[in-house]
């Protein structure tokens, strides 16, 4: 488990992955642009491996390398820069498949229609279902009495109002 870190300036982590309410130094502009220093310095070591030619350039990989490692620090440092948590499955499913983050949030938003009109077809039943029980009770007993409904609320068929029927408590 990881204990609190006692980092001046910085969010520390409980053991319980909860942070504290220290400010971080950092703005999310910091931690875009290192974001994008990152990526360059990583697309210039992949240019180094493509021409890789033995040792005259190890020093230079050896370099970038070193400098890689430098902005992971400086990226670890700024953690506390975005407060926004990103779904583990975003992550999996998505980003490491060189996904859009947007392709997520489609399928997501396709899934709750799907699930709404699902539901919305249940409740549509229900109601088609009450409605033709509530006519055969009336066929066959005869009138019930007077049900009031409250229309803010749901409304609740086996409620009867006594005042309107005569009866009183």
């Amino acid at each position: 488990t990881r204990s609190a870190i006692g980092v001046k300036g910085m969010n520390a982590v409980a053991a319980n992955g909860t942070t504290d309410a220290a400010p971080c130094p950092f703005s999310q502009q910091d931690l875009e642009k290192e974001l994008e220093d990152s990526i360059e310095c990583l697309r210039q070591v992949g240019i180094i491996l493509e021409n890789y030619s033995g040792a005259q350039n190890e020093a230079c990989y050896f370099d970038m390398m070193n400098t890689v490692v430098a902005h992971y620090g400086r990226l670890y440092s700024m953690r506390g820069a975005v407060t926004d948590r990103v779904p583990v499955k975003v992550i999996e499913d998505y980003l490491d498949k060189g996904l859009s983050p947007e392709l997520y949030t489609k399928h997501r938003l396709q899934f709750a229609d799907e699930l709404y009109q699902h539901n919305k077809g249940r409740v549509d039943s229900l109601r088609l279902l009450h409605d033709h029980v509530q006519r055969e009770v009336e066929r066959r007993l005869g009138p019930s009495p007077i049900v009031k409904r409250i229309h803010h609320l749901a409304p609740d068929p086996m409620h009867i109002d006594h005042t309107a029927a005569g009866g009183g408590l």
